[in-house]
């Protein structure tokens, strides 16, 4: 039976929050009354992580896992996701229990009068003042380099249709791929983007795994990349 919505869960080293934020996707998508996955997405993660996940798709057969050997970064778990789900629909949420679950109805009442749903923060501000410069230095910076781009932060719902339509170039640690796909969905006149508001929670354990000058400059050398291969590939 197909199925209409994979929720992918991206997961590295996140063993406190990973079973919390499992069984709470699971209790929203269940409320949704469809027939619904989850990937567990694991990016190379210790060995209590790989403990908890073993431990979670024990309980729940709705669950799957898709393992990386080694940390290859968050573009490679996206293409993970990508290429994996079997959903008519595709939304991903970090382990480490920073958006809210009930989100999950939002978009999804949303992603059935369009092909692309993207969230955005409103009027919401981060605590942590050195994690909201570099969020703002890293958009300007985007900006700059790709020029007009959709509204995108925090969550995003896609059918999963686009994903097979849509050739994507970029190979990268970094967001460069999902960046790459949402500018040529936005570019591709016969797609719809809605964008919806989206809440972030400040993280109860542990640190920001990728919010950091690291990613951030891997994540510009992508961009950098991306608009030669942009250039050359326009819809």
């Amino acid at each position: 039976m197909s199925k209409d919505l994979t929720i992918a869960i991206l997961c590295y080293n996140e063993e406190n929050s990973l079973e919390q934020v499992t069984n709470s996707l699971i209790e929203e998508a269940t409320l949704l009354k469809i027939n619904f996955e989850i990937l567990i997405i694991d990016d190379g993660s210790n060995l209590e992580t790989k403990n908890k996940i073993k431990s979670i798709l024990d309980k729940n057969s709705q669950c799957k896992l898709v393992e990386h050997k080694e940390n290859l970064g968050l573009g490679y778990a996206y293409r993970s996701g990508f290429e994996k789900a079997e959903g008519q629909n595709l939304i991903f949420f970090p382990a480490d229990g920073q958006f809210p679950s009930f989100q999950i109805k939002n978009f999804y009442e949303q992603i059935k009068k369009s092909d692309l749903v993207l969230g955005y923060f409103e009027n919401q501000k981060r605590k942590n003042l050195i994690s909201q410069f570099l969020s703002f230095t890293e958009r300007v910076l985007y900006k700059i380099i790709i020029g007009s781009m959709p509204k995108f932060q925090g969550l995003f719902m896609i059918k999963t249709y686009i994903l097979k339509e849509t050739k994507l170039n970029t190979f990268g640690r970094g967001w460069g791929v999902l960046l790459e796909l949402f500018i040529k969905v936005y570019r591709n006149k016969k797609y719809k983007i809605l964008n919806i508001p989206n809440i972030i929670k400040e993280r109860e354990f542990g640190k920001s795994k990728v919010n950091n000058l690291k990613t951030i400059h891997a994540n510009i050398l992508e961009m950098l990349k991306m608009r030669k291969n942009l250039n050359k590939d326009q819809i």
